[in-house]
């Protein structure tokens, strides 16, 4: 029984397959799919190409030589949510000061607050008197300030620039 099911599997898969490539090959002629590509001539033996060696910073390089940086777009695309992708860190920072759990509770009705009123998470922190009492409004714009947050990403960058030839490619280190 099983013998016959996996032949038949493997009838239906042939079938199937045969189906696909009579069917999508015309089709991808009759559309000109692919039409205006123009390729390197043979990018894995190229210079250009990107080198997978260890240490090298190559392959880096190569993937982000087209990288456009727009700051100003990038600054309002941060603050469609009304500062909501700060909310993490803003409750991280406030912790100290009211502690885990109330920092928590605050942040969290600051943000539905913001969603609901279609204001921003800061207005909603700096209606809060007590928050109010214990930063100051100054403190309070400074954490809803979302250039004020990159993360890791410094320390990382330093880490894998001043990290040591791997060599083997090895991953698992």
């Amino acid at each position: 029984m099983a013998s016959r099911v996996g032949f038949l599997a493997l009838i239906y898969f042939e079938v199937v397959s045969t189906l696909a490539l009579l069917l999508g090959l015309p089709a991808a002629n009759l559309f000109g799919v692919g039409k205006g590509v123009e390729l390197a001539p043979d990018a894995a033996s190229s210079a250009q190409a990107p080198k997978a060696e260890g240490g090298e910073h190559g392959f880096t390089e190569f993937m982000l030589s087209g990288l456009e940086v727009n700051v100003d777009r990038m600054r309002r695309n941060t603050h469609l949510t009304g500062g909501l992708i700060v909310a993490e860190a803003v409750m991280r920072d406030i912790a100290p000061v009211l502690g885990r759990q109330r920092a928590h509770e605050v942040v969290y009705e600051a943000c539905r607050a913001a969603i609901e009123t279609g204001t921003s998470l800061e207005t909603q922190l700096l209606d809060h008197a007590d928050l109010m009492d214990r930063l100051g409004a100054d403190r309070i714009g400074q954490l809803c300030d979302p250039a004020r947050y990159v993360g890791s990403a410094a320390t990382m960058t330093r880490m894998v620039i001043n990290s040591p030839a791997r060599g083997t490619g090895d991953s698992r280190r």
